[in-house]
This record gives structure tokens, sequence and C-alpha cells, in this order.
């Protein structure tokens, strides 16, 4: 599946999502804006692969705080939070 971020007439941009996308990209790079591994092994192989096109990966934050009580510090403490979650995930 390809995800679009903008379809103007001068440069369609889509994220490849999906193993079976990267043939597409390897015959129309130029319509790609980026890409979003499904996991971190995969986020490695993709950027290698893919280069010089951007490779990410989306992960899931902890439970959002309450967004009309959230303060400076519980924002903080909750930035902390994703930190805690991701760094496993991304070494």
């Amino acid at each position: 599946m390809d995800i679009p971020l903008c379809q103007s007439e001068h440069k369609p941009q889509l994220l490849l999502n999906n193993p079976a996308a990267i043939s597409l990209y390897h015959t129309a790079p130029e319509q790609f804006a980026g890409a979003l591994a499904p996991n971190a092994e995969l986020c490695d192989a993709w950027a290698e692969e893919l280069a010089p096109l951007p490779v990410g990966l989306a992960l899931e934050c902890p439970p959002e705080p309450d967004a009309e009580h959230c303060e400076r510090p519980i924002t903080m403490h909750y930035i902390e939070q994703c930190k805690e979650v991701y760094r496993p995930l991304l070494h």
C-alpha cells in the first residue's frame, strides 16, 4: 500500500510502507518521498536498498496523557516514557 502525501501535478509523493512496493520504487523512484518500515530489522535493510530515499520506522507511543490537563511537567514525563519505549527498539 502506498500512502499519498501530496497529489500535486508537479510531483506526487508517496510513502512506501510494504515490501511488495519496493519494485515500484525501483521503477519510479521520483514518485516516492520516503519509506516507513514495519520493523527495525527491515528499516536497516530498506535504508541500504532504497538509498537515498529517507527510511523511517513508525513506533507506538505509550498512552497519551489527558490532553485537557496536560501541562509541561506531564508532557516532559510523557516524552521520557516514549524514549524508554523507543530505545530498545532502535538499538
